[in-house]
């Protein structure tokens, strides 16, 4: 399965004012652009990305059909142009994370998962999405942990936006 994605990285300033959530705010002034720094690293909504990715691939499931015709999927991602994107949602559980392990970012231009462009990892039909937006995150540095919080934050804002 292919399905092709492009999500750029914001080239916008880090205005910690932006965030709505006061822990984000407090990391991103102290942590990723001070005062007075200049700031190399990209904002990269990976809530959005986990979102179009779930999108996808239930249309591309939808299309094939019945869940009997094919019940397990190889899957390998990669991420071009990632050098020095942090994966961001406004959420407390991304400041959490940033406080216990660093802020996480792509330290190359070229990102896969699994590491060998040869290998491949076999999803059950079912969680398919899910496993592929978890391997975006750690593909990011994201643990296991944070991914669900975020991708529960990142479906919570969707659904507020929509209600607007």
């Amino acid at each position: 399965m292919h399905i092709p994605l492009c999500i750029h990285p914001a080239h916008a300033a880090w205005d910690s004012a932006s965030f709505s959530s006061l822990e984000v705010r407090r990391v991103v002034g102290e942590r990723i652009a001070p005062p007075g720094q200049v700031v190399q690293l990209q904002r990269l909504d990976i809530g959005s990305l986990w979102l179009v990715t779930s999108a996808y691939v239930s249309h591309y499931l939808n299309w094939l059909g019945s869940e009997d015709a094919i019940a397990r999927f190889r899957v390998a991602l990669s991420f071009t142009n990632a050098v020095f994107s942090v994966p961001l949602v406004d959420a407390d559980a991304w400041a959490s994370h940033v406080d216990a392990l660093g802020v996480p970012f792509a330290a190359s231009n070229l990102m896969q998962f699994p590491s060998n462009p040869e290998s491949s990892f076999v999803i059950d039909h079912e969680r398919l999405w899910f496993m592929i937006c978890e391997g975006q995150a750690h593909s990011f540095g994201l643990t296991t942990e944070t991914f669900a919080q975020l991708f529960t934050a990142a479906v919570v804002g969707a659904q507020k936006s929509l209600n607007v």
